[in-house]
């Protein structure tokens, strides 16, 4: 069962009472494994379909890509203007190179454990 904490987001987000939110929210799911065993196949408006495979269990294919449900935020010439001279917009270069910078320290680690059993071994040949 959810925790408390996600009730209580539903019902911030829509301006319900928890409890009408936590009885929303279970007659769905009923609704949703109902149909399920009736039909094999439900269709989510707007999200995909979820269907019950015979070995595999439930599974979901979305209908469009989930990004197409964002809005879309674009930014006047001032705007950019303002976010590049003030310096928080990063150059896509810029976090490449912090990321390969990032990406080794399991070389390094791989490297501690090699000496490491290098001189347990040397020590108890």
């Amino acid at each position: 069962a959810p925790k408390k904490s996600f009730y209580t987001f539903l019902a911030q987000e829509s301006g319900m009472d928890e409890l009408a939110v936590i009885k929303q929210f279970h007659d769905f799911c009923y609704e949703l494994r109902k149909e399920l065993a009736e039909k094999k196949e439900v269709v989510l408006a707007g999200w995909g379909k979820m269907w019950k495979g015979e070995d595999t269990g439930l599974q979901f294919e979305q209908l469009a890509d989930l990004s197409d449900m964002l809005p879309v935020y674009q930014l006047s010439p001032e705007q950019a203007a303002t976010v590049f001279a003030n310096g928080e917009y990063h150059s896509s270069e810029e976090n490449i190179e912090e990321n390969v910078a990032q990406d080794y320290w399991w070389f390094y680690a791989l490297l501690l454990l090699i000496c490491g059993i290098g001189a347990l071994i040397y020590y108890y040949v």
